[in-house]
């Protein structure tokens, strides 16, 4: 299986049920399995090696908690998501602009004001 054919990197985690929070700027949330559906489809097989990737101050930032650790992250960019395991493995897949802005959007909805 080519590098740009893998699926969703996160889909191990979704079969650990210790895996049921995230924490987006900050704020504890439960997983949105609705959310990451919607990010799967705009995703699939674009998944590709990313070694040296680095968060922007403005991407959108995702702490997957395994109890009060971080798992893995996933931020949102302007252009595409990315995805580290906590051993820092980490790829990423293209993302139109508009997508990635209604994700942020909807993502943005849920944290309390």
């Amino acid at each position: 299986m080519s590098a740009a054919t893998l699926p969703a990197p996160w889909a191990a985690l979704l079969v650990d049920t210790v895996v049921s929070r995230w924490r987006v700027d900050g704020l504890d949330l439960p997983v949105d399995g609705e959310w990451l559906r919607s990010l799967f489809q705009q995703t699939r097989g674009r998944w590709a090696p990313a070694p040296a990737a680095e968060p922007q101050p403005d991407d959108l930032q995702l702490d997957w908690l395994q109890g009060d650790t971080s798992g893995a992250r996933l931020w949102l960019g302007r252009t595409q998501v990315t995805w580290c395991t906590a051993a820092q493995t980490c790829q990423s897949a293209p993302l139109p602009e508009s997508a990635a802005t209604a994700l942020k959007d909807t993502l943005k909805k849920k944290l309390p004001r």
